[in-house]
């Protein structure tokens, strides 16, 4: 799981090169768990300190702060993790507009995200250990 988010966060902004199911599916549970984790610690820490009762918690997106800045790190690289996972799959980066869709597009990308690896590509061949090949 260290290897999946170590391989997230050095592709960055790299939208090329494919990223296995693996390395994939490895990310969105640490990632799962952290906002997890952030979550707690802003509800239990965190909103009391900055002067929320949990009555402005349920009110406000502002009374989780860690969270809050997690997602904001996260976005583009997530973006850019989704597009290199459709390469894999031998689909254009672009299907990630189906997210704009809502329920069905990202349905869709689920459904997508499971798929086997097909093997060489136009974008490179398979990751080996299902973990990101970048094209240079």
């Amino acid at each position: 799981m260290i290897r999946a988010i170590r391989d997230f966060f050095s592709h960055y902004f790299n939208w090329r090169g494919r990223t296995g199911r693996r390395g994939y599916w490895l990310f969105f549970i640490a990632s799962a768990i952290a906002i997890v984790v952030l979550h707690l610690v802003d509800t239990i820490i965190i909103a009391p300190l900055l002067g929320f009762t949990p009555e402005k918690i349920r009110e406000s997106t502002s009374g989780y702060p860690l969270s809050f800045l997690y997602v904001v790190i996260t976005f583009i690289p997530c973006i850019t993790l989704s597009i290199r996972r459709l390469h894999d799959i031998g689909k254009s980066g672009w299907w990630i507009l189906l997210s704009l869709v809502p329920f069905v597009g990202n349905l869709v990308l689920l459904i997508f995200a499971c798929f086997k690896s097909d093997g060489d590509n136009r974008y490179g061949p398979p990751p080996a250990d299902g973990y990101t090949t970048s094209l240079v």
